[in-house]
């Protein structure tokens, strides 16, 4: 009798975990496991309801679908990844939704004002407000940096440059931040500050970061202000790698930054406030980073 009762107290057990297994998502990179491991403490806004979110799964990342890279990739002992490019390291996480954006490539329109009333270049569910996460380590300095971009699809000539418009956080491997918008590809504008203020703003007490594993976090969301919507731009960085982050760059974009976007069918200096279907993580000049803990979710904007 007692038997009987372990039994069939053994087998609910098993039934109740298989069906709540069942219930995850079928993508490895999306596991309970891998989003805590990737997540815990690595949070500053909350993720949007029904939200989409990618988080980088170490033990399968060259087969993830929702995953490219320009760059060959080597897991390394401790379980984070080289990269190993020729000129440039790019990054690439697309949305959920994107399947078919990337087997045909092509866009109904490249007209900003179109995009931007609709809010997205290829669906509403692309990347719009989304936190960027990774942690980064420069095994041999350069003159780079990391830097982070979205609301932008494919960065090349055609169509006048304009898919790669976007807003582009850099932290450069001396410790310092800076922040440029691409009006459209290729033509970058430093963020608008006095004359006296230098190009790249010094974070106190960073320093190089050569060999030392860094915490950065890019986030680009929508600032609603009586109906119209204003970019706001932020970067956070763990510079002790303990999960402990500190904002050291924001800047909102309120007009007057740019002049020739109307190429592109927009205002001079048109605001980028449209969802695109990828988000970037790059650094040039270097084959030499190692990298973890990658993740991009959309947020809701504080």
């Amino acid at each position: 009798m007692i038997l009987g009762i372990i039994l069939v107290a053994a087998i609910a057990v098993c039934i109740y975990y298989v069906l709540d297994l069942s219930k995850l998502p079928e993508s490895a990179n999306s596991t309970i496991e891998n989003r805590t491991k990737t997540i815990q403490g690595n949070t500053i806004y909350q993720t949007k309801v029904n939200g989409d979110e990618w988080f980088m799964d170490p033990d399968s990342l060259n087969n993830d679908k929702r995953f490219d890279t320009n760059a060959n990739l080597t897991r390394n002992v401790d379980g984070s990844w080289s990269v190993d490019s020729k000129e440039h390291s790019q990054l690439n996480i697309w949305t959920n939704g994107s399947g078919n954006f990337r087997q045909k490539g092509a866009m109904d329109t490249y007209n900003h004002s179109v995009i931007a009333a609709r809010g997205y270049w290829y669906k509403p569910s692309d990347w719009k407000n989304v936190e960027m996460t990774g942690y980064f380590k420069l095994n041999e300095y350069v003159e780079d940096e990391y830097s982070t971009y979205s609301r932008s699809i494919w960065h090349n000539r055609t169509h006048n440059g304009c898919g790669g418009s976007d807003y582009k956080l850099k932290l450069h491997f001396d410790g310092s931040v800076s922040l440029d918008k691409e009006e459209w590809h290729v033509l970058y504008t430093d963020q608008p500050k006095p004359s006296w203020m230098l190009e790249h703003k010094i974070v106190d007490g960073l320093g190089n970061l050569t060999n030392r594993w860094i915490g950065l976090k890019n986030i680009v969301y929508n600032t609603d202000q009586n109906g119209t919507f204003y970019p706001t731009m932020e970067m956070w960085i763990d510079e002790t790698n303990n999960g402990t982050w500190k904002k050291v760059h924001e800047y909102t974009d309120r007009g007057a930054w740019g002049s020739t976007m109307n190429r592109c069918g927009g205002a001079p200096d048109q605001l980028i406030t449209w969802g695109s279907p990828v988000a970037t993580f790059r650094w040039d000049d270097t084959a030499d980073v190692d990298f973890r803990n990658l993740s991009v979710r959309e947020i809701d904007p504080p």
